[in-house]
């Protein structure tokens, strides 16, 4: 999204064909910008996909993002959790 001529947030949806499933990337404001509901429009993008028969968001949520999509309804089923090799 724009302001003024300036990104100031971007995100991007895949939906993989023959599933349910429907991810959220990226999703990310400048500190400026925060707080001024960029991040909801971004995952409003989500609810279109559901009314197409999309049933199943992932979304790497940060702690500022998952009050977000609390708000709008969606529920978390599940975590990730990162790990990297020893090697």
């Amino acid at each position: 999204m724009y302001k003024d001529y300036q990104l100031v947030s971007a995100a991007w949806m895949y939906i993989e064909p023959n599933t349910s499933f429907v991810s959220l990337w990226g999703d990310s404001t400048l500190v400026d910008y925060r707080g001024k509901v960029l991040y909801t429009a971004a995952s409003s993008a989500c609810e279109k996909a559901y009314e197409r028969g999309y049933r199943l968001l992932t979304v790497d949520a940060s702690p500022m993002s998952a009050p977000i999509l609390k708000k709008q309804g969606f529920h978390c089923l599940a975590t990730c959790y990162e790990y990297q090799s020893p090697r």
